[in-house]
Protein backbone atom coordinates (compact mmCIF):
# COMPACT_ATOMS: atom_id res chain seq x y z
CA UNK A 1 0.00 0.00 0.00
CA UNK A 2 1.78 3.34 -1.04
CA UNK A 3 1.30 6.62 0.89
CA UNK A 4 -0.29 8.69 -1.77
CA UNK A 5 -0.49 12.44 -0.10
CA UNK A 6 2.34 14.02 1.73
CA UNK A 7 2.42 13.76 5.18
CA UNK A 8 3.74 16.95 5.99
CA UNK A 9 1.07 18.82 4.04
CA UNK A 10 -1.72 16.39 4.94
CA UNK A 11 -0.78 17.59 8.71
CA UNK A 12 -1.21 20.54 8.04
CA UNK A 13 -4.98 20.65 6.72
CA UNK A 14 -5.98 18.29 9.50
CA UNK A 15 -5.25 20.77 11.73
CA UNK A 16 -6.53 23.69 9.82
CA UNK A 17 -9.64 21.82 10.12
CA UNK A 18 -10.01 22.69 13.71
CA UNK A 19 -10.65 26.46 13.06
CA UNK A 20 -13.83 24.98 10.63
CA UNK A 21 -15.02 21.60 11.17
CA UNK A 22 -17.16 21.31 8.39
CA UNK A 23 -13.11 20.29 6.41
CA UNK A 24 -13.29 17.18 8.58
CA UNK A 25 -14.89 15.15 5.97
CA UNK A 26 -12.14 16.13 3.56
CA UNK A 27 -9.26 15.79 5.68
CA UNK A 28 -10.95 12.13 6.22
CA UNK A 29 -11.29 11.54 2.48
CA UNK A 30 -7.13 12.67 2.08
CA UNK A 31 -6.26 10.05 5.23
CA UNK A 32 -8.50 7.23 3.41
CA UNK A 33 -6.78 8.22 0.62
CA UNK A 34 -3.24 7.71 2.17
CA UNK A 35 -3.81 4.76 3.83
CA UNK A 36 -5.31 2.96 0.83
CA UNK A 37 -9.00 2.64 2.12
CA UNK A 38 -12.19 2.91 -0.26
CA UNK A 39 -13.82 5.49 1.61
CA UNK A 40 -14.62 7.16 5.28
CA UNK A 41 -17.50 7.39 7.24
CA UNK A 42 -17.33 9.80 10.34
CA UNK A 43 -19.78 9.67 13.62
CA UNK A 44 -20.47 11.84 16.34
CA UNK A 45 -22.08 9.96 19.34
CA UNK A 46 -22.14 10.92 23.65
CA UNK A 47 -20.17 8.47 24.71
CA UNK A 48 -22.12 7.47 27.15
CA UNK A 49 -25.72 7.46 25.92
CA UNK A 50 -24.24 6.09 22.52
CA UNK A 51 -26.84 9.17 20.91
CA UNK A 52 -25.73 9.70 17.26
CA UNK A 53 -25.23 13.58 16.83
CA UNK A 54 -24.22 14.01 13.52
CA UNK A 55 -22.81 11.53 10.31
CA UNK A 56 -21.12 11.64 6.93
CA UNK A 57 -20.04 9.46 4.70
CA UNK A 58 -16.64 10.38 1.92
CA UNK A 59 -16.62 8.04 -1.51
CA UNK A 60 -20.40 6.87 -1.21
CA UNK A 61 -21.86 9.54 -3.26
CA UNK A 62 -23.40 6.58 -5.19
CA UNK A 63 -25.57 5.73 -1.45
CA UNK A 64 -29.03 7.08 -0.15
CA UNK A 65 -27.06 7.98 2.90
CA UNK A 66 -29.39 10.15 4.45
CA UNK A 67 -31.58 6.70 4.83
CA UNK A 68 -28.55 4.84 5.59
CA UNK A 69 -27.56 6.19 8.44
CA UNK A 70 -31.40 7.02 9.33
CA UNK A 71 -31.62 3.05 9.41
CA UNK A 72 -28.25 2.66 10.98
CA UNK A 73 -29.05 4.89 13.92
CA UNK A 74 -32.14 3.24 14.23
CA UNK A 75 -31.02 -0.27 14.07
CA UNK A 76 -27.30 -0.85 14.64
CA UNK A 77 -25.66 1.71 16.28
CA UNK A 78 -25.92 -0.08 19.20
CA UNK A 79 -24.77 -3.69 17.56
CA UNK A 80 -21.55 -2.12 15.80
CA UNK A 81 -18.96 -4.29 17.12
CA UNK A 82 -16.92 -0.67 16.98
CA UNK A 83 -18.97 0.94 19.32
CA UNK A 84 -19.15 -1.92 21.57
CA UNK A 85 -15.00 -2.23 21.44
CA UNK A 86 -15.13 1.32 22.38
CA UNK A 87 -17.21 0.96 25.54
CA UNK A 88 -15.01 -2.14 26.41
CA UNK A 89 -12.12 -0.32 26.31
CA UNK A 90 -12.19 3.39 26.49
CA UNK A 91 -8.67 3.91 26.63
CA UNK A 92 -8.06 2.69 22.95
CA UNK A 93 -7.26 4.87 20.51
CA UNK A 94 -7.49 2.84 16.98
CA UNK A 95 -9.87 -0.82 16.28
CA UNK A 96 -9.30 -2.54 13.29
CA UNK A 97 -11.37 -5.75 12.36
CA UNK A 98 -9.55 -9.00 12.81
CA UNK A 99 -7.96 -7.18 15.90
CA UNK A 100 -9.84 -8.62 18.83
CA UNK A 101 -11.54 -11.98 19.76
CA UNK A 102 -15.32 -10.69 20.80
CA UNK A 103 -15.61 -7.17 19.42
CA UNK A 104 -15.42 -8.30 15.21
CA UNK A 105 -18.28 -8.72 12.47
CA UNK A 106 -17.60 -12.19 12.75
CA UNK A 107 -19.28 -12.17 15.91
CA UNK A 108 -22.19 -10.35 14.87
CA UNK A 109 -23.26 -11.86 11.39
CA UNK A 110 -26.32 -9.51 11.14
CA UNK A 111 -24.96 -6.16 11.38
CA UNK A 112 -22.17 -7.52 8.89
CA UNK A 113 -24.77 -8.34 5.90
CA UNK A 114 -26.36 -5.16 6.55
CA UNK A 115 -23.24 -3.39 6.32
CA UNK A 116 -22.33 -5.12 3.24
CA UNK A 117 -25.77 -4.69 1.99
CA UNK A 118 -26.20 -1.24 2.35
CA UNK A 119 -22.23 0.38 1.80
CA UNK A 120 -20.68 -2.29 0.49
CA UNK A 121 -18.36 -2.36 2.98
CA UNK A 122 -16.32 -5.69 4.27
CA UNK A 123 -13.84 -3.76 6.83
CA UNK A 124 -13.11 -0.92 8.56
CA UNK A 125 -10.12 0.78 10.36
CA UNK A 126 -11.72 2.89 13.41
CA UNK A 127 -9.79 5.72 14.86
CA UNK A 128 -11.21 7.71 18.07
CA UNK A 129 -11.06 11.37 18.84
CA UNK A 130 -12.46 12.38 21.79
CA UNK A 131 -12.04 15.92 23.10
CA UNK A 132 -14.18 14.93 26.30
CA UNK A 133 -15.12 12.08 28.39
CA UNK A 134 -18.57 12.32 27.16
CA UNK A 135 -18.19 13.01 23.62
CA UNK A 136 -16.70 10.55 20.39
CA UNK A 137 -15.89 11.38 16.92
CA UNK A 138 -15.08 8.69 14.89
CA UNK A 139 -13.54 7.96 11.60
CA UNK A 140 -14.28 4.97 10.31
CA UNK A 141 -11.65 4.01 7.30
CA UNK A 142 -13.67 1.74 4.51
CA UNK A 143 -12.60 -1.45 2.12
CA UNK A 144 -14.31 -3.01 0.18
CA UNK A 145 -12.65 -6.29 0.17
CA UNK A 146 -10.53 -7.89 3.58
CA UNK A 147 -11.46 -8.31 7.03
CA UNK A 148 -7.96 -7.01 8.26
CA UNK A 149 -5.46 -4.18 7.48
CA UNK A 150 -3.78 -5.07 4.33
CA UNK A 151 -0.86 -4.30 6.29
CA UNK A 152 1.00 -3.29 9.27
CA UNK A 153 2.21 -0.60 7.69
CA UNK A 154 -1.28 0.55 6.76
CA UNK A 155 -2.33 0.60 10.81
CA UNK A 156 1.00 2.68 11.52
CA UNK A 157 0.20 5.24 9.35
CA UNK A 158 -2.87 5.40 10.38
CA UNK A 159 -1.69 5.53 14.17
CA UNK A 160 0.35 8.43 13.05
CA UNK A 161 -2.25 10.29 11.68
CA UNK A 162 -4.89 9.82 14.06
CA UNK A 163 -2.17 11.42 16.42
CA UNK A 164 -2.63 14.58 15.17
CA UNK A 165 -6.15 14.09 14.14
CA UNK A 166 -7.19 14.04 17.87
CA UNK A 167 -5.47 16.93 18.71
CA UNK A 168 -7.21 18.75 16.01
CA UNK A 169 -10.32 17.92 17.09
CA UNK A 170 -9.57 18.43 21.03
CA UNK A 171 -8.72 21.94 19.74
CA UNK A 172 -11.65 22.27 17.52
CA UNK A 173 -14.12 21.77 20.70
CA UNK A 174 -11.94 23.79 22.50
CA UNK A 175 -12.68 26.73 20.52
CA UNK A 176 -16.18 26.11 19.72
CA UNK A 177 -15.95 24.88 16.03
CA UNK A 178 -17.99 21.54 16.68
CA UNK A 179 -20.38 23.41 18.51
CA UNK A 180 -23.56 22.72 15.65
CA UNK A 181 -22.99 19.31 16.65
CA UNK A 182 -22.49 18.93 20.09
CA UNK A 183 -24.45 21.03 22.11
CA UNK A 184 -22.22 22.07 24.92
CA UNK A 185 -19.78 25.25 24.32
CA UNK A 186 -21.17 27.03 27.39
CA UNK A 187 -20.67 24.01 29.78
CA UNK A 188 -17.22 23.51 28.32
CA UNK A 189 -16.00 26.89 28.38
CA UNK A 190 -17.05 26.88 32.32
CA UNK A 191 -15.79 23.93 32.73
CA UNK A 192 -11.57 24.75 31.73
CA UNK A 193 -9.35 24.97 34.18
CA UNK A 194 -8.06 27.57 32.22
CA UNK A 195 -9.17 31.55 31.71
CA UNK A 196 -11.33 31.55 28.38
CA UNK A 197 -12.82 34.77 27.17
CA UNK A 198 -14.95 35.28 23.79
CA UNK A 199 -14.68 39.06 22.18
CA UNK A 200 -17.03 40.25 18.98
CA UNK A 201 -15.80 41.64 15.84
CA UNK A 202 -15.11 44.91 17.51
CA UNK A 203 -13.09 42.95 20.61
CA UNK A 204 -15.70 43.79 22.93
CA UNK A 205 -16.11 41.29 25.71
CA UNK A 206 -19.29 38.54 25.17
CA UNK A 207 -18.35 35.86 27.73
CA UNK A 208 -15.93 35.43 30.24
CA UNK A 209 -15.27 32.12 32.59
CA UNK A 210 -14.56 31.99 35.81
CA UNK A 211 -11.04 31.78 35.52
CA UNK A 212 -10.57 34.45 33.48
CA UNK A 213 -11.90 36.64 35.67
CA UNK A 214 -9.88 35.55 38.70
CA UNK A 215 -6.65 35.77 36.54
CA UNK A 216 -7.65 39.21 35.59
CA UNK A 217 -8.27 40.42 39.49
CA UNK A 218 -4.98 39.10 40.28
CA UNK A 219 -2.47 40.12 37.72
CA UNK A 220 -1.47 43.52 36.46
CA UNK A 221 -0.41 42.56 33.21
CA UNK A 222 -4.03 42.66 31.39
CA UNK A 223 -7.31 44.27 31.89
CA UNK A 224 -10.55 43.91 30.16
CA UNK A 225 -12.41 47.01 29.57
CA UNK A 226 -16.16 47.46 28.07
CA UNK A 227 -14.06 48.30 24.46
CA UNK A 228 -12.14 45.16 24.91
CA UNK A 229 -9.19 43.19 26.36
CA UNK A 230 -5.81 45.33 27.31
CA UNK A 231 -2.49 44.37 27.94
CA UNK A 232 -0.83 47.17 30.63
CA UNK A 233 2.57 47.95 28.24
CA UNK A 234 1.90 49.38 25.61
CA UNK A 235 4.33 47.15 23.25
CA UNK A 236 2.77 44.26 24.41
CA UNK A 237 -0.74 45.66 24.11
CA UNK A 238 0.15 46.61 20.42
CA UNK A 239 1.18 42.82 19.52
CA UNK A 240 -1.96 41.61 21.80
CA UNK A 241 -4.10 44.05 19.28
CA UNK A 242 -2.35 42.20 16.39
CA UNK A 243 -3.18 38.68 17.24
CA UNK A 244 -6.61 39.76 17.56
CA UNK A 245 -6.62 41.32 14.44
CA UNK A 246 -5.60 38.20 13.01
CA UNK A 247 -7.83 36.26 14.43
CA UNK A 248 -11.12 38.25 13.83
CA UNK A 249 -10.32 39.86 10.48
CA UNK A 250 -9.53 37.42 6.89
CA UNK A 251 -7.49 35.92 6.31
CA UNK A 252 -7.91 34.52 10.07
CA UNK A 253 -4.81 33.16 12.30
CA UNK A 254 -4.32 34.29 15.61
CA UNK A 255 -1.42 33.39 17.60
CA UNK A 256 0.35 33.45 20.63
CA UNK A 257 2.44 35.65 22.46
CA UNK A 258 4.22 35.68 26.30
CA UNK A 259 3.19 38.72 29.08
CA UNK A 260 5.69 39.44 31.95
CA UNK A 261 7.01 42.32 33.33
CA UNK A 262 9.36 42.39 36.36
CA UNK A 263 8.38 39.46 39.61
CA UNK A 264 4.90 39.22 38.12
CA UNK A 265 4.01 35.47 36.72
CA UNK A 266 4.63 34.78 33.08
CA UNK A 267 1.16 34.56 31.11
CA UNK A 268 1.16 32.54 27.43
CA UNK A 269 -1.54 34.18 25.97
CA UNK A 270 -3.44 32.17 23.01
CA UNK A 271 -5.92 34.01 20.76
CA UNK A 272 -7.48 31.74 17.76
CA UNK A 273 -10.81 32.53 15.16
CA UNK A 274 -14.29 31.64 15.65
CA UNK A 275 -15.77 30.68 12.62
CA UNK A 276 -19.28 29.87 13.88
CA UNK A 277 -22.12 31.75 15.25
CA UNK A 278 -22.83 31.17 19.05
CA UNK A 279 -26.30 32.77 18.75
CA UNK A 280 -27.87 29.43 20.57
CA UNK A 281 -25.59 29.77 23.15
CA UNK A 282 -25.93 33.57 23.86
CA UNK A 283 -23.18 34.56 22.41
CA UNK A 284 -24.75 36.54 19.54
CA UNK A 285 -21.18 37.74 17.37
CA UNK A 286 -18.21 35.70 19.21
CA UNK A 287 -15.73 36.42 16.85
CA UNK A 288 -12.67 35.28 18.75
CA UNK A 289 -11.65 33.64 21.72
CA UNK A 290 -8.79 34.71 23.97
CA UNK A 291 -6.82 31.46 26.55
CA UNK A 292 -4.46 31.08 29.21
CA UNK A 293 -2.49 28.45 28.68
CA UNK A 294 -1.14 26.69 32.67
CA UNK A 295 -0.90 30.50 33.41
CA UNK A 296 0.68 29.21 36.76
CA UNK A 297 3.36 27.69 34.53
CA UNK A 298 3.04 27.62 30.90
CA UNK A 299 6.62 26.82 30.04
CA UNK A 300 6.75 23.08 31.76
CA UNK A 301 2.79 22.61 30.46
CA UNK A 302 3.38 22.82 26.64
CA UNK A 303 6.82 21.52 26.75
CA UNK A 304 5.45 18.14 28.17
CA UNK A 305 2.53 18.72 25.27
CA UNK A 306 5.30 18.46 22.50
CA UNK A 307 6.94 15.85 23.84
CA UNK A 308 3.83 13.42 24.25
CA UNK A 309 2.08 14.66 21.02
CA UNK A 310 5.30 14.92 19.14
CA UNK A 311 7.61 12.20 20.54
CA UNK A 312 10.45 15.12 21.42
CA UNK A 313 12.81 14.79 23.61
CA UNK A 314 13.32 17.11 26.45
CA UNK A 315 15.83 19.22 25.33
CA UNK A 316 14.06 19.42 21.62
CA UNK A 317 10.59 20.32 23.47
CA UNK A 318 12.32 23.11 25.48
CA UNK A 319 13.46 24.66 21.73
CA UNK A 320 10.20 23.99 20.18
CA UNK A 321 8.16 26.41 23.64
CA UNK A 322 10.71 29.04 22.20
CA UNK A 323 10.36 28.83 18.50
CA UNK A 324 6.44 28.58 19.13
CA UNK A 325 6.77 32.21 20.57
CA UNK A 326 9.15 33.33 17.51
CA UNK A 327 12.07 33.77 19.20
CA UNK A 328 15.43 33.64 17.16
CA UNK A 329 18.54 30.64 17.14
CA UNK A 330 20.72 33.39 19.32
CA UNK A 331 18.09 34.19 21.84
CA UNK A 332 17.22 30.07 22.35
CA UNK A 333 20.64 29.46 22.96
CA UNK A 334 21.47 32.37 25.65
CA UNK A 335 18.09 30.86 27.03
CA UNK A 336 18.69 27.45 27.61
CA UNK A 337 22.76 27.91 28.06
CA UNK A 338 23.90 26.42 24.67
CA UNK A 339 25.80 26.98 21.19
CA UNK A 340 23.73 28.01 18.15
CA UNK A 341 24.82 25.18 16.62
CA UNK A 342 23.11 22.70 19.31
CA UNK A 343 19.70 24.65 18.86
CA UNK A 344 19.92 24.17 15.08
CA UNK A 345 20.49 20.60 15.60
CA UNK A 346 17.40 20.58 17.50
CA UNK A 347 15.36 22.70 15.36
CA UNK A 348 16.12 20.23 12.46
CA UNK A 349 15.04 17.25 14.54
CA UNK A 350 11.85 18.69 15.54
CA UNK A 351 11.26 19.50 11.46
CA UNK A 352 12.28 15.94 10.98
CA UNK A 353 9.55 14.34 13.65
CA UNK A 354 6.82 16.40 12.36
CA UNK A 355 7.88 16.06 8.71
CA UNK A 356 7.97 19.90 8.27
CA UNK A 357 10.17 21.80 6.14
CA UNK A 358 10.53 25.39 7.35
CA UNK A 359 10.30 27.16 10.57
CA UNK A 360 7.35 29.11 9.97
CA UNK A 361 5.31 26.01 9.42
CA UNK A 362 6.42 24.22 12.64
CA UNK A 363 5.48 27.70 14.41
CA UNK A 364 2.07 27.31 13.12
CA UNK A 365 1.63 24.02 14.09
CA UNK A 366 2.99 24.46 17.28
CA UNK A 367 0.96 27.44 18.30
CA UNK A 368 -2.09 25.12 17.81
CA UNK A 369 -0.89 22.24 19.85
CA UNK A 370 -0.23 24.44 22.49
CA UNK A 371 -3.92 25.84 22.84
Amino acid sequence: MAVSVEFDTLVHRIYDAASDATRYPAVAGQISHAIGADGVTLIMHTTDTQEVLSAGMVNYDHLPVDDVFAEYGRDWHAQNPQVLFERAEPSASIYYEGGHETFNCDNNREFRLWREAAMGVKSQLTGYCRPTDRLTYAFAFSSHDSYRPSSRKQVELLDRLMRHLRQSVSLAYRIGTLQQQCHSLLDHLEALRGPVAIVNAQGQPEFVNDAMTDLLRATSLLALEPSGLRALLTKENARLQQLLGSAINAPQTGGAMLLHTGSAQPLLLQVAPLTNSFREFGIGHGAAIITVTDWQAPTNRIADTFRSVLELTSAEADVAVFLMRGRPDDEIATAIGVAVSTVRSHVRAVLEKTHLHSKAELAHLLTLLAR
